[in-house]
């Protein structure tokens, strides 16, 4: 039978179940998988898409972290592979599917989660745990996929909000030649608490060798950005640094990772010296900045020179007297939408806009929103409109998909 088959097989079922007004618990789902004949992955997925409340199909690209993860198991020849995860999403499922002998460990501390593993998990050697604690005296994995809470303000202390702690557990079952992944909100490679994780952690003998950002809508139900924080025991001569944009790039990757600073550049990736603690976003940025910059002599300034004092207000209000002569530039509260230099062309209501007055004699309106549509300008108002604690930065609205502007942000971003 097919896949096509047996997920149809699976959601013939499902429609049966709610047409007798019934909503399915994940331990029944499983069970139907099960019977529908679908993989352990199969399964964990039509259970993320029978939670999802929304109708339009999945968008998220779980399948690129899952590939580039795969690959790099296969690649260290990882025999031994713990994955730690409070989602209903695994990344090393597929490693199961293998012909290859592995073994593959769970810690899953979410009830209904963990007793979802065991059902499916019906070979009997993949052993699923609720608690890192309960992992047998000794243990020790080649490889480590870290994928903890995001946003927790559980460990105290040593809380990143990006689950660093759960990171400083996993560390000592690492293997001297093992690989810890951790994957999480792209926010662990710049905030300040997130660096001081990483020190700590290089500190303890746990070298970041890479950092390689995922793409939007890489965790399920939400459109937040991620990262994979590469970690080993020897200290890295270089540092990797790259970008995840579909599934041939991620087997690029994983190759690049597993062969080391002897392989050389390429398009969505470059090597830099470990003392460089920028990211690809960053190198990205100022690639872009540079196609900007005019040839001869100018000087740069910021946006808020542009724009004259005191002219930030909401889209819907009159345009006061003395801004007649100013050009406009048109912000949505949502960072992820469009900015536009006419009103007419927004796509978003006029009392969710913010309207900018720009002064003609020093700027073009129409040549600043297509840096703000960019993604460097895209990156600036992300940030303006991050939540005052920057620990939490890059925690996306789940239900938009973008953040939200307030009136602050608004006037902290010129």
């Amino acid at each position: 039978m097919s896949q096509d088959a047996r997920r149809k097989a699976l959601w013939n079922a499902i429609e049966k179940m709610r047409q007798a007004g019934r909503r399915l618990e994940p331990l029944e789902l499983a069970q139907l998988g099960i019977t529908a004949g679908l993989t352990p992955s199969e399964i964990m997925e039509e259970i993320q898409d029978y939670q999802d409340p929304r109708i339009y199909p999945r968008l998220y690209n779980v399948d690129i972290a899952v590939r580039f993860i795969g690959v790099a198991c296969e690649r260290s020849k990882s025999k031994e592979i713990l994955e730690y995860s409070t989602r209903a999403h695994f990344l090393s499922l597929d490693l199961l599917n293998s012909r290859k002998r592995r073994e593959v460990t769970y810690v899953c501390p979410v009830p209904n989660i963990s007793d979802v593993l065991r059902t499916i998990l019906i070979d009997g050697a993949t052993k699923v745990y609720r608690a890192i604690a309960a992992l047998p005296a000794g243990a020790v994995y080649d490889a480590i996929i870290c994928q903890p809470p995001i946003g927790s303000a559980a460990g105290g202390e040593r809380r990143d909000h990006f689950g660093g702690e759960v990171v400083s557990q996993l560390a000592s079952l690492l293997t001297k030649d093992g690989t810890l992944y951790w994957v999480t909100g792209r926010g662990v490679l710049f905030t300040p608490r997130a660096k001081e994780t990483l020190t700590h952690l290089a500190e303890g003998g746990l070298f970041q060798h890479a950092a390689i950002e995922l793409p939007e809508e890489a965790f399920p139900g939400t459109s937040m950005k991620g990262a994979v924080v590469v970690l080993r025991r020897e200290p890295a001569e270089k540092r990797l640094v790259g970008t995840l944009r579909d599934v041939e790039t991620a087997e690029q990757l994983s190759a690049v990772v597993a062969g080391g600073a002897k392989r050389n550049d390429g398009p969505s990736w470059t090597w830099l010296s470990r003392d460089d603690h920028r990211t690809f976003g960053d190198l990205e940025r100022e690639r872009f900045l540079r196609k900007l910059t005019p040839h001869g002599r100018h000087n740069r300034v910021s946006l808020g020179s542009l724009v004259m004092p005191g002219r930030v207000m909401k889209a819907d209000r009159p345009v006061a007297e003395d801004d007649k002569a100013a050009a406009f530039l048109f912000v949505p509260e949502y960072a992820g939408s469009r900015v536009t230099a006419r009103l007419e062309e927004q796509s978003v209501r006029a009392n969710a806009v913010y309207r900018l007055a720009v002064d003609p004699t020093k700027a073009n309106a129409h040549f600043l929103a297509h840096v703000l549509n960019s993604p460097y300008g895209k990156e600036i108002r992300a940030s303006a409109a991050q939540v005052p604690s920057r620990h939490v930065l890059e925690l996306a609205d789940a239900s938009s998909g973008c953040m939200r502007l307030s009136d602050h942000a608004a006037r902290s971003m010129i």
